[in-house]
């Protein structure tokens, strides 16, 4: 039996310890912004890519900006105009100059994030709210740092969606709105965590969300553009979207073996891929054609979209004492969903992932607060795994098995299992 005076020295014991790692992540991220200026110089990052196109754009590049690859890497240019539109005040600048500022940037968006996140701990029903927000904070600055390295992002993300979670616990529908907005006009994809306000009951958040989406889409890139925009805009529909070598397509390329998607995993266990199997001979797989088997990847999505939304709904309806908690457990269950089914998934994207975490550490320290030590020990084990499997902390070959697919199928499941108990009888 642990008496009072137990529980309070191990209270304060947790609490140095998650102070001493959040120190940590934080020299780690600040190490995360030299790196990048250190991978600029040789012009292979993300960044490098987003960077070229920016100093095309300020010569006056048009649509055919989609249409031909990034030299030296040979990628892509995934970002649509209203997200080159961050970029584009960088371009009269040296690469590794640009690379600092926006690594400095990503820095201060990534402590924004963190100031949303304790002010949702301060609405938030639970007794273990100051300890799991504490450990949250932890893990967003680490899976932050794995962006910050190459320049993405996905930042920007995860600031939207915990401003979004914060707004809509203060009850300010526009911030909202603005905060689910933004990531459309950067991915396009995250439109459908639009069911979050609307299953929260936030019809106004919704109908914001829509207006912003409209300004940010058509406003923002005229005004930093001007009349290209409209070329940009479809070259990047035609060329990034549908085209057949385009982004979106070259995605599912199995290839790279940080690649944790959907894609790769089934391509990797059901066809025979030269460039994948002869980097990882061993792997046992079928030789099935990839055609059906990228369809049933898009099935696959469809399903845990679908999931969602039904696990989710209701949730307003149900929900009276816990509101926030509420809110925190929809927002972590489609953010893990979109997560689940992006495209090419990799560890510099992992941080859109991050408020899937926020309900299994309240869940860790209610556990652990409630006295059930196997339970509460049992979730953080699981929080780790989830945290080094998305960082993709093992040995590149052992990424072959597509198995940090597992965090955000583990973590998706945890919250929608926890939406399915705030909605039954």
């Amino acid at each position: 039996m642990v008496n009072s005076n137990d529980f309070s020295k191990l209270a304060n014991v947790r609490s140095l310890l998650i102070k001493a790692a959040f120190i940590v992540a934080i020299v780690i991220l600040l190490a995360q912004v030299f790196s990048l200026v250190a991978r600029v110089h040789e012009g292979q990052t993300d960044f490098s890519v987003f960077h070229r196109a920016a100093v095309q754009l300020a010569a006056g590049a048009g649509g055919e900006l989609y249409a031909k690859t990034d030299e030296p890497t040979g990628w892509y240019n995934c970002i649509p105009p209203l997200g080159m539109a961050l970029f584009y005040p960088l371009a009269g600048l040296e690469p590794p100059t640009a690379a600092a500022i926006w690594g400095v940037f990503n820095v201060l968006l990534l402590l924004s994030a963190v100031y949303f996140l304790y002010r949702v701990g301060t609405r938030i029903e639970s007794s273990a709210g100051s300890a799991a927000i504490s450990l949250s904070a932890v893990i967003l600055l680490l899976l932050g740092g794995a962006c910050v390295q190459v320049g993405q992002t996905s930042i920007v993300f995860a600031v939207c969606w915990m401003g979004f979670l914060w707004a809509i616990s203060a009850g300010r529908p526009w911030l909202a709105g603005l905060a689910a907005a933004m990531p459309v006009g950067i991915k396009l994809y995250p439109i459908a965590f639009l069911a979050a306000p609307f299953q929260l009951g936030r019809r106004r958040a919704v109908l914001t969300a829509l207006l912003w989406i409209v300004v940010l889409l058509i406003l923002v890139p005229l005004l930093a553009f001007g009349p290209r925009f409209w070329d940009l805009s479809i070259s990047f529909v035609h060329y990034a979207i549908l085209g057949p070598g385009g982004r979106l397509a070259t995605s599912a390329d199995p290839t790279a073996l940080s690649n944790q998607s959907i894609d790769a995993l089934l391509l990797r266990y059901f066809t025979f891929h030269e460039g994948f199997h002869s980097q990882a001979p061993w792997l046992p797989h079928l030789g099935l054609p990839a055609a059906p088997v990228l369809v049933a990847a898009n099935a696959i999505r469809l399903a845990v979209l679908a999931a969602t939304a039904i696990a989710c709904r209701g949730v307003s309806r149900s929900v009276a004492d816990r509101p926030v908690y509420a809110a925190a457990v929809v927002v972590g269950a489609w953010c893990a969903a979109l997560y689940l089914i992006l495209p090419g998934a990799k560890a510099r994207y992992a941080v859109q992932a991050f408020p899937a975490f926020l309900p299994l550490c309240l869940s860790v320290f209610e556990a652990l607060d409630n006295g059930d030590n196997k339970r509460g020990t049992a979730l953080f084990a699981s929080l780790a795994v989830c945290l080094l499997l998305l960082l993709q902390v093992m040995p590149l070959q052992f990424s072959a098995t597509t198995l940090s697919i597992a965090a955000p199928i583990f973590l998706w499941w945890f919250c929608i299992r926890r939406a399915a108990e705030l909605t039954s009888p």
